[in-house]
């Protein structure tokens, strides 16, 4: 399989309803797209290529951003990572996440920041 196939996959997950992504993979991907993705790898070794998608599409997203104008518009928004009772057991984001309070309680969380320009193209993202 290729590196444009799978992160083609990345981004019709991200693109579809499905919140989960083994779902996504195995019966949406697996049943409906198998002509379009002919060499198509199993589950499990999908998972362990996926950590070497990520400057693939950190490059992908670098060239969708749109043109620097004078009006920006900024928004923020919580990525909760798990609640805070699963803050010990869960170390994938240990460094990066902390804890944080939003409209809906306290959670372990990144923050996207967001920056767009008045046209509504991307021109930034932290």
């Amino acid at each position: 399989m290729t590196l444009s196939e799978m992160l083609t996959i990345m981004v019709l997950f991200h693109l579809s309803p499905c919140k989960n992504f083994k779902y996504f993979y195995c019966f949406h991907i697996a049943h409906f797209h198998k002509q379009d993705f002919p060499k198509l790898l199993s589950y499990s070794r999908f998972l362990q290529l996926m950590p070497h998608l990520f400057s693939p599409l950190c490059a992908l997203l670098q060239s969708l951003f749109g043109e620097e104008t004078e009006i920006y518009i900024a928004d923020a928004t919580s990525l909760p990572m798990c609640h805070n009772k699963r803050i010990n057991r869960n170390p994938v984001f240990k460094g990066l996440a902390a804890r944080g309070k939003t409209t809906m309680g306290w959670f372990y969380r990144l923050k996207l920041h967001l920056v767009i320009n008045h046209k509504g193209s991307i021109v930034a993202v932290k």
